[in-house]
């Protein structure tokens, strides 16, 4: 029975260290894809700002004419809409990653060791992943009244 017991335990120590490696992954490719999305933010921003100096500057014209007929006004607009356009595609970028560790972590958990059925922990999601802290319950050699005093605290 210790064989079966420890080789259980060692098949949710393995789940678990492969889902973390999954999440680590993903933290990493996420996180590069977010300084982009900053960084991208930033120029969008720096963007607006030098045309709306622009604009200025022509609605300060003895004659303002066009704004839209503008070269640099133009120019501005294109290069917005561009890095507007890089955003959603860093959007979409950040989705499909978590969505494809994600699916890696749930063929890890269904994942049965060789010849064996699968483990407790593949059927169940782990503590870490509703959102829900992880908390500790009662030892199994409690009592009962170990048990409900410990729950009063």
């Amino acid at each position: 029975m210790e064989d079966g017991l420890g080789g259980r335990l060692m098949q949710q120590i393995r789940e678990i260290c492969e889902i973390a490696g999954i999440r680590t992954e993903e933290a990493a490719r996420v996180g590069r894809r977010r300084l982009d999305v900053l960084s991208l933010e930033r120029e969008v921003t720096a963007q607006k700002t030098a045309l709306g100096r622009r604009v200025h500057e022509l609605a300060g014209l003895p004659e303002p004419g066009d704004v839209l007929r503008d070269p640099d006004v133009v120019r501005m607009l294109a290069r917005i809409r561009e890095l507007e356009s890089l955003l959603a595609v860093r959007a979409t970028e950040i989705a499909a990653i978590r969505s494809k560790a994600r699916g890696r972590m749930t063929e890890v958990r269904k994942r049965p060791e060789a010849g064996e059925n699968p483990s407790p922990a593949t059927a169940e999601r782990m503590p870490w992943e509703d959102g829900s802290e992880v908390t500790q319950g009662a030892p199994a050699s409690a009592s009962p009244e170990q048990t409900q005093s410990d729950t009063r605290i």
